[in-house]
C-alpha cells in the first residue's frame, strides 16, 4: 500500500476538517544578505527593497519552514505508548464517557526536518547561509508547528528546546454510526469504541493522525523567479533525467544542481496533468483580462511531463510561441486552479516580470482577491504599480460597501488593513548591511512607497538639470 492510499484508507473518515491559516512571527539576525529584521506573515506580506538585499533570501526560509511541516514524518513506534495509554484511560473510565487526550509530536524530529529542507531549498550547507563577515547567524521561529531559536555557525547548527506540538483526541464511545472508522471533525480526531492495541487499529490510528496533519499544517507554494525559463524548458528537462535513470549505477552521472524550490516547481509542472482542476474565478479573469486566450494541459507520456498549449483567438499554440506576459502568467493560472486553495500560502517572486504596467495592476487585482478567497500570499516585488495598486485597495476598504461599489469591479477589490504587511529591506550600501523595516499604511494614504520616491526624485532631478542645461 502506498502513502496516498495508506492515508485515505476507508476506515478514516473526514467529516469536517478545519482550515487552518499560516501563522508565522519570525526574527532574523546575519542571514544571507539581512542583517536583522522581524516579520509576521499576514493574508498578504509584500517585501519590497532593492536587488541583493535578502527579499528572496527570506521568502525561501519561510518557504522552508512551512514545507519542512508537511513533510514531517510521523512513526508508528513513536505513537504507540501514547496510543495504549490513551485506551487504558479508557479501560479504567466508565464506558459512556468520553475520553480526552493529546499525543505530543517528536521535537528532535520537526528539528532535523527543517534543517534537512533549508539545505535543500537553499541547495547549500547552512553555514553558507551566514551573512559574509560573520560568524554566525540566529533565526527566531514560531510557526503553526516549530517554535524554536536556530543558531547557525561555521561549526555546527543548534536548535533550542523546540515547544512541543500536542494534537487533542477524543475516544468517544457513543460514535456507534461509523462503529470501526475514525471520524475526523474540525480540530478533533474522534476515535471508535473498538481496541485500539491490535495492529489494524494502530495502522487506522496512524493513518488518522497523518490525515488529519494534513489539513492541520498549511501548505506551501513558490513561483520561484526562474519560474520563465523552467516552464519552457521543464520537458528538456524532465527527458533527460528519464534518459539517464537507466545508467544508474553503470556510470557515473552529473545531476543539475538545482535549489529545492525550483525542483519543487518542476514537479509540480510536470504532474499538473494528473492533479484535478477545480473551477476559479481568479484564473478565468486573468486569462480573459490579461493573457487574451485560454491555458489547457494534457499529458505527455513520451516525456512522462505536462504539455502546456496556450489557444488565442481559436489557435492552440505551444507556449514557447506565445509571449514572455503569457508565459510569465500560466503558471500563476495553473497553480490557482490545480493547487492553491483556501487556508494554503502563496510564494510569488517578483509577479509583475514581463508584465506592462496595465497588466501589472490587473494582477494586483487577482492577489487581493486571493486572499479574499482564504489564500495567504507573499510577493516580492519591484513594481511601484502594483505596490501603489494594493495601496488603492486597502484605502477602498475604509469606504462603506455601498458607496465603494461604483470603484470596484468585484465585491472582493479591497483589503483591510490587519490583513496586510509591507516589508522594505532597506540597504545600506557603506556599510553593507540590510534591515528589514515595516513599512508605514494606512486607509487614508495608502502604502508609503519612500523607496520608489527616491528613484522617481532622483530622475526628475536629473530631467530638470537637463531643461536646464539646454
Amino acid at each position: 500500500m502506498n502513502l496516498r492510499e495508506f492515508i485515505h484508507r476507508p476506515d478514516v473518515v473526514m467529516n469536517n476538517p478545519a482550515i487552518t491559516r499560516p501563522i508565522l512571527e519570525m526574527k532574523v539576525e546575519n542571514f544571507g544578505p539581512v542583517t536583522n529584521g522581524n516579520i509576521a506573515l499576514k493574508p498578504l506580506t509584500v517585501f519590497m527593497g532593492p536587488n541583493n538585499s535578502g527579499k528572496s533570501y527570506i521568502a525561501l526560509l519561510i518557504h522552508s519552514i512551512f514545507n519542512c511541516q508537511h513533510e514531517y514524518r510521523l512513526r508508528i513506534s513513536d505513537l504507540q505508548h501514547s496510543i495504549k495509554k490513551m485506551q487504558e484511560e479508557y479501560d479504567t473510565n466508565v464506558k459512556k464517557q468520553i475520553i480526552t487526550n493529546e499525543i505530543a509530536l517528536d521535537t528532535k524530529q520537526i528539528n532535523d526536518a527543517l534543517e534537512e529542507e533549508l539545505q535543500r531549498n537553499f541547495s547549500a550547507k547552512l553555514e553558507n547561509l551566514i551573512k559574509i563577515g560573520n560568524d554566525s547567524c540566529n533565526l527566531h521561529i514560531k510557526s503553526n508547528l516549530i517554535q524554536t531559536n536556530i543558531t547557525i555557525k561555521k561549526s555546527k547548527t543548534t536548535f533550542s528546546k523546540n515547544t512541543p506540538f500536542k494534537i487533542p483526541f477524543k475516544i468517544d464511545p457513543q460514535n456507534t454510526s461509523n462503529d470501526e472508522k475514525y471520524v475526523i471533525d474540525q480540530n478533533t480526531i474522534i476515535m471508535p469504541n473498538v481496541d485500539v492495541d491490535t495492529k489494524r487499529s494502530l495502522d487506522s490510528m496512524y493513518a488518522a493522525i497523518r490525515r488529519y496533519c494534513r489539513y492541520l499544517l498549511p501548505y506551501t507554494f513558490y513561483l520561484p523567479a526562474s519560474r520563465y525559463g523552467t516552464l519552457q524548458s521543464h520537458k528538456i528537462l524532465a527527458g533527460g533525467l528519464l534518459r539517464n535513470i537507466p545508467l544508474a549505477g553503470i556510470r557515473d552521472i552529473v545531476l543539475p544542481k538545482l535549489p529545492g524550490s525550483v525542483v519543487d516547481f518542476l514537479s509540480e509542472i510536470l504532474k499538473l496533468s494528473h492533479i484535478r482542476k477545480h473551477n476559479s474565478k481568479i484564473a478565468d479573469y486573468m486569462e480573459n483580462s490579461i493573457i487574451g486566450g485560454k491555458i489547457i494541459t494534457k499529458p505527455d507520456e513520451s516525456t512522462w511531463s505536462t504539455e502546456i498549449e496556450y489557444i488565442h483567438q481559436g489557435k492552440n499554440m505551444p507556449l514557447h510561441r506565445s509571449s514572455s506576459a503569457v508565459s510569465e502568467i500560466t503558471p500563476l493560472i495553473l497553480y490557482i486552479r490545480h493547487y492553491v486553495k483556501p487556508g494554503c500560502l502563496f510564494i510569488i517572486e517578483e509577479p509583475e516580470s514581463h508584465l506592462d504596467p496595465r497588466n501589472q495592476l490587473l494582477l494586483a487585482k487577482c492577489i487581493v482577491n486571493l486572499v479574499r478567497e482564504g489564500v495567504y500570499v507573499l510577493i516580492t516585488t519591484h513594481s511601484p504599480y502594483i505596490v501603489e495598486k494594493i495601496g488603492n485597495f486597502l484605502e477602498m476598504s475604509a469606504i462603506p460597501e455601498q458607496n465603494r461599489k461604483n470603484l470596484q469591479e468585484s465585491d472582493d477589490d479591497y483589503i483591510k488593513k490587519d490583513e496586510i504587511a509591507v516589508y522594505s529591506f532597506d540597504m545600506d550600501y557603506s556599510k553593507n548591511n540590510v534591515e528589514i523595516k515595516n513599512v508605514e499604511m494606512s486607509t487614508e494614504d495608502g502604502i508609503v512607497q519612500d523607496l520608489f520616491v527616491k528613484s522617481f526624485e532622483e530622475l526628475n532631478n536629473e530631467s530638470y538639470k537637463i531643461e536646464n542645461t539646454k
